[in-house]
């Protein structure tokens, strides 16, 4: 075996055993998400069937999605506990970006120390490595596919025609998991414009597969969504996320945030690389990981992709780019001792902006898990209340409510096709906040909600340590521990 793909391994089990380290900590997830993705895996292992049908979510919906994520931890659930699916599997497909840094690096440089830095950088971005550590991420799953696709992309830019074939493969698997697909085959076709514009000749085989691809996705996804478009139009492109949580969108995140969550040396670096190769330099494949780039900040710039989303997609383009432009600090000098410094001042640079950072935002992640004090209230919940009971819950724990309690939510975050979703996120607010029990109780009565769940999170989330408009008459306390009190409303408002 090489040595270099031993330390190649080295690195891979490092970035896993680090991840697993930190997701097995808690019996819990941390997200919402984790919930959701654990309910559709169920239903699959029960009825073969992906859930199209959602009776708990809003009282009732229709889902569109394709199923192939939720199928292979389906799969693995037959053999394994879903808690040890969920907490292995996403971290074991997130730790494969390892792999595929280095092979992208690999084209791009034949410097060894690069292709291992790049692989490092990959494993421990800050912010991809937190958002997919306890949360069964279906983007654990789809960016090494992702990537891998534009690995074949890069060897078929060689004329390596052999990887045709993988690369169709990898987008039919990217069709049939996510249709976040389509972010590639818009990079594709402005790689194309790009050699148009510089006046570089592409290939036959360049061309054939990428028009083939864009057809191809952009059909079965046409056919796929037919109908979705034609009863909601193109505002299905936005998610439907509600307008008061699109405003805040990039409140909370400037520049040097996002750089703390990419990670310093490969935000520098790929910065360069970008202006060195627009301006002064022409390279076929680093336009092509440049087009992704663009296509992801537009997108993120139309409020069309989550930013989180965005910003790890922008950090891996970046990695990559690094390899590129790294092995010229080394063009300054011949002296064995300076490259060895300049080596070493590298690796340290990497350990203090990356790997640290990631180790952080890992540690506050599983702080977020949820408690055994939640998952106590929402197991009363499913043995002391009606099948056919709906429960107020922030946003955040709604898919709580579904998944292990298992009753009807308010809200929850898949706002896709809920078509009152903004006068929702309002009456969810002034269910939290009013001080008026009439208007409480009428909102209450409106929805046809019984319980009230009241926990630490809507307290922060709302800024509140009481609801205050709760009297002995119509609301009974019935549950209550260190993080979670639940109400049952008693009255009912009769409209003349």
């Amino acid at each position: 075996m090489k040595k270099e793909y031993i330390i190649l391994g080295i690195i891979f089990f490092i970035v896993l055993g680090t991840r697993l380290f930190f997701a097995f900590q808690t019996q819990t997830f941390s997200s919402d998400e984790a919930y959701y993705n654990i309910r559709q895996v169920e239903h699959i292992k029960e009825t073969f069937l992906p859930m199209t049908k959602d009776d708990l979510s809003y009282g009732g919906k229709t889902l569109y999605l394709p199923p192939l994520f939720y199928y292979t931890l389906a799969a693995l659930n037959f053999i394994f506990p879903i808690d040890f699916v969920g907490k292995f599997f996403p971290n074991l497909f997130a730790s494969l970006m390892v792999i595929l840094a280095y092979l992208i690096a690999e084209q791009l440089t034949k410097d060894k120390t690069t292709k291992f830095f790049t692989a490092l950088i990959a494993g421990f971005m800050p912010i991809f490595f937190a958002e997919t550590l306890n949360s069964i991420s279906i983007y654990s799953f789809v960016l090494p596919i992702l990537f891998f696709a534009l690995y074949c992309m890069i060897r078929i830019i060689n004329k390596e025609k052999r990887y045709i074939a993988y690369f169709i493969t990898s987008l039919l698997i990217l069709r049939i998991t996510t249709p976040s697909v389509i972010f590639l085959v818009f990079a594709l076709l402005i790689y194309l414009l790009f050699l148009f514009l510089e006046k570089i000749k592409s290939s036959k085989i360049e061309v054939e597969s990428i028009l083939f691809s864009t057809f191809l996705i952009v059909w079965t996804l046409f056919v796929s969504f037919k109908n979705v478009f034609l009863n909601h139009g193109f505002v299905i492109l936005w998610q439907n996320i509600p307008k008061e949580l699109l405003k805040n969108y990039f409140i909370d995140v400037n520049i040097l945030t996002a750089i703390y969550l990419i990670g310093i040396l490969p935000f520098a670096f790929g910065l360069y690389t970008i202006y060195k190769y627009i301006f002064e330099k022409k390279d076929k494949k680093i336009y092509l990981l440049i087009s992704f780039a663009i296509v992801v900040s537009f997108l993120m710039w139309l409020r069309l992709i989550e930013l989180n989303l965005a910003l790890i997609f922008v950090g891996f383009v970046m990695s990559f780019l690094f390899a590129k432009i790294y092995p010229s600090l080394y063009k300054f000098t011949r002296n064995k001792k300076i490259k060895l410094t300049i080596t070493l001042s590298l690796f340290l640079l990497i350990l203090i902006s990356s790997v640290i950072p990631s180790l952080v935002l890992a540690a506050n992640k599983i702080k977020q898990s949820y408690s055994d004090q939640e998952i106590e209230a929402l197991n009363w919940i499913n043995e002391n209340t009606g099948e056919k009971e709906v429960i107020l819950s922030t946003i955040s724990e709604g898919h709580l409510i579904t998944t292990i309690a298992k009753r009807r939510n308010f809200i929850d975050s898949n706002f896709m096709f809920v078509e009152d979703i903004d006068q929702r996120v309002e009456n969810v607010y002034k269910m939290y906040r009013t001080t008026s029990e009439t208007q409480a109780i009428r909102l209450l009565n409106e929805y046809n909600i019984k319980y009230i769940y009241f926990s630490k999170r809507a307290k922060e989330e709302y800024k509140i340590d009481k609801l205050f408009y709760i009297e002995e008459n119509c609301f009974e306390r019935v549950f209550i521990n260190k993080d979670v009190e639940i109400y049952k409303t008693l009255c009912v408002i009769e409209e003349k």
